[in-house]
């Protein structure tokens, strides 16, 4: 059958090769999965310093009341958007 590649060489290094993919498989996973991590909770500070000033005394008039409102939209997507994280994170570590 074209395409086939057949492998010529010992049962051990077949599996030498085998263990090194998964490991490389494994890093590549774990350096995705830490990324996200990382995502996450710059995202929690970023959610955290947004609401402050959401909540600060006279933000609403120095912004304005469409960028108020805008800034709020933001704040809610950026909620969503860091709980969808999270599902990724808890999927991926399960």
């Amino acid at each position: 059958m074209s395409g086939d590649v057949k492998f010529e060489g010992t049962q051990e290094e077949w599996d030498a090769l085998v263990k090194k993919n998964n490991a490389e498989d494994l890093a590549k996973k774990d350096a995705f999965l830490e990324r996200l991590i990382n995502e996450e909770k710059e995202l929690g500070e970023k959610i955290v310093g947004l609401n402050k000033g959401l909540q600060s005394d006279g933000f609403a008039q120095k912004v304005g009341d469409y960028q108020f409102e805008l800034l709020n939209l933001q704040h809610s997507a950026m909620i969503t958007y860091r709980r969808v994280l999270i599902m990724r994170i808890k999927d991926l570590t399960k």
